[in-house]
Formats: structure tokens, C-alpha cells, sequence
């Protein structure tokens, strides 16, 4: 039985999103860090990049960023 934990734990842990607003939170929930959402699931994470509101956010995040770069000489 422990082994069949472990060999489940370890496909938890592969499957684990790595991109810059991706978190898990303390019991292990996707999280949008940009949206403040919690994500259902790894296979529906593309499908939240692609929504609509995610994109608005990243439009949002991009412009503020570009608004205060400052110019190179």
C-alpha cells in the first residue's frame, strides 16, 4: 500500500506545472498567480492561459512593466 502512495506522490509531482504564475498553494491547489484563481486541474492550465480573463491580466501586466522600463542609452 505505502508503495502505491509513493508511486502516486511521485506522478503528482511530475505532472506540476512550472511557469512564472503558476503556484501551488499549501495543500497542493494550482493557483494563476496573476488571476488570484485556483485552477482545477494541470490538464485545464493551457486552457486557462488562453482565456479570456488571463489574457486581459497578461495585456494588463505587460503594459505596466513597459511603462516602467526605463529607456537604454
Amino acid at each position: 500500500m505505502a508503495d502505491v502512495r509513493s508511486m502516486l506522490r511521485a506522478e503528482r509531482v511530475s505532472r506540476r506545472i512550472t511557469h512564472p504564475n503558476a503556484s501551488y498553494t499549501g495543500d497542493g491547489k494550482l493557483l494563476c498567480n496573476l488571476c488570484e484563481t485556483l485552477v482545477k486541474s494541470e490538464a485545464s492550465w493551457q486552457s486557462h492561459l488562453h482565456s479570456t480573463g488571463h489574457a486581459l491580466r497578461a495585456s494588463r501586466q505587460r503594459d505596466v512593466a513597459a511603462k516602467w522600463t526605463l529607456p537604454q542609452r
